[in-house]
């Protein structure tokens, strides 16, 4: 996961100085999330170890300048050996990284010498080159679970990050090499729990590389920690989870130099209401007269739309349910019933309103998901295929409304897809569902006929043309005077 530069607005006049020069250079900026806020806001892009060597084997620029430790540097010149790799400081160290030696990692082959061996990123270029698969936080889980169930494995050098592994695995045949980081191997357990409880309404995020990843998830169990609330992510999945959290507050447990990405990704986590962040702009950037004019004009919108939207709704009520089956009333008494429609979904609002972690844009957000998801491809479907049948139609709707509530309900954090609109998935998955099921249940040959004859007819019309009755003697042909008709020359294809 990574972060682009802030824009130029925002920039230093030493930030500006040090991106024109790397541009007159053919150089790419590339720095960690652990760095100085100073440094991240003039990279050109910004994320872990992984992210930054990709980014530089893309880059088409010729000299990439990678702000990290030693070891980062080391895998980006793996990934592109026909770039120049500089890096500030050569001397810039990773603990973690040192704390498995190319020679120990050998010595320790010998022992198991059936064992695949699987590295964390987080080592040096030697070290890599003795490994059968190198990872990262993210995906270790799935590394180690794409190996056979009964194979020996090595994993290192992150003590906290293998026991991670081990735990959601559920494997009993990984060696974990007892090295740490000794920046997440200082954060404990107690300063975890105390500061729990002076935030006891904030969401918690922690790296497994911290040595408090496994007495968290303990306390997770025994109901210290909130377990709903309580989360193990990569520095990616916290860019992630940040984004989409409503929560007001966050504890991060990991290197400080991370809270400046996470910031970014979500400033408005501090507002009370993330809604009103356009009237808290306006009171704080206009004049006091424009801001009052602005504040009018909003709630002049809100009580305009409220007013339209009440009497929709009570007008629905009346229409679809009062009069489903065919009961009719005078106009004094479906004026009243409208009027208590309107009561009704006043008071159904105001319910809705008196939670104040409800958000009414996401509400929204969700329900044009929904509807979005079942009826768009139902209704591209039947304009433009002709061989769309009915059964088709049923399964989109399900398929699509169901893959969009059940997206909506899934976390981020076991998938990074997860955090995707949950729209884009139910409209696919709809669309795809919907075009198999037409195929496998497709009409009779004489009623297919008679549906492609309409559209070729329909198709005929819109492109100006006068339909070929021999081809389509259903299909709408057009009159003397301009407009259409049904025609008739085929009793067949009435019947």
């Amino acid at each position: 996961m990574t972060t682009t530069l802030p824009p130029r607005s925002v920039l230093t006049p030493w930030a500006s100085g040090i991106r024109r020069l790397a541009k007159e250079r053919d150089t790419i900026i590339l720095a960690h999330n652990y760095q100085a806020p100073e440094i991240q806001d003039v990279a050109d892009h910004v994320g872990d170890s992984l992210a930054l060597a990709r980014l530089a084997a893309k880059s088409s620029a010729s000299t990439i300048v990678l702000a990290g430790v030693h070891f980062m540097a080391e895998t980006a010149a793996l990934l592109c050996p026909d770039k120049t790799i500089l890096i500030p400081d050569a001397q810039a160290g990773c603990s973690l990284a040192n704390s498995l030696t190319v020679e120990q990692l050998r010595a320790w082959k010998t022992e198991y010498p059936d064992a695949a061996v699987v590295t964390y990123v987080n080592t040096t270029a030697e070290v890599k080159a003795e490994s059968d698969i190198c990872c990262t936080s993210s995906n270790a889980v799935d590394v180690v679970n794409s190996l056979p169930a009964n194979q020996e494995i090595l994993f290192g050098p992150d003590q906290f990050l293998g026991a991670h592994v081990r735990r959601m695995t559920g494997r009993h045949n990984i060696h974990v090499w007892m090295g740490e980081c000794h920046v997440h191997a200082d954060i404990s357990p107690t300063e975890l729990c105390n500061q729990v409880k002076t935030n006891p309404d904030a969401d918690l995020y922690i790296h497994p590389e911290c040595g408090c990843t496994t007495s968290a998830l303990w306390l997770t169990s025994n109901g210290d920690l909130p377990s709903e609330r309580t989360h193990v992510l990569s520095t990616g999945g916290m860019l992630n989870a940040a984004r989409m959290t409503r929560n007001r507050h966050v504890l991060v447990a990991t290197e400080t130099g991370m809270l400046h990405q996470l910031r970014q990704a979500n400033p408005g986590t501090t507002l009370e209401d993330p809604e009103t962040v356009f009237l808290v702009l306006a009171s704080i950037m206009f004049h006091p007269f424009v801001a009052g004019l602005v504040l009018a004009a909003v709630l002049a919108a809100i009580m305009s739309t409220l007013s339209s939207q009440l009497i929709v709704c009570s007008s629905a009520l009346v229409e679809d349910l009062y009069m489903l089956r065919g009961r009719t009333g005078s106009p004094t008494f479906t004026l009243w019933l409208g009027r208590i429609g309107v009561l009704v979904v006043a008071l159904v609002a105001g319910l809705l309103a008196l939670n104040p972690d409800s958000s009414v844009l996401e509400l929204v957000s969700f329900a044009w998901a929904g509807f979005g998801a079942a009826f768009g491809p139902v209704i591209l479907l039947a304009l433009y295929w002709p061989r769309f049948t009915s059964w088709g139609a049923m399964a989109a709707m399900v398929t699509g409304a169901a893959v969009a509530w059940v997206w909506s309900e899934a976390s981020a954090e076991t998938w990074e897809w997860f955090g995707l609109y949950e729209l884009l998935p139910g409209f696919v998955a709809a669309f795809v569902v919907g075009v198999v099921v037409s195929l496998v249940t497709q009409r009779s040959r004489r009623v297919q006929r008679r549906i492609d004859a309409e559209f070729t007819g329909a198709i005929d019309i819109v492109a100006g043309r006068e339909p070929d009755p021999d081809v389509a003697p259903a299909a709408m042909t057009r009159d003397a005077a301009g407009g259409s008709t049904a025609a008739a020359a085929d009793p067949r294809a009435q019947a």
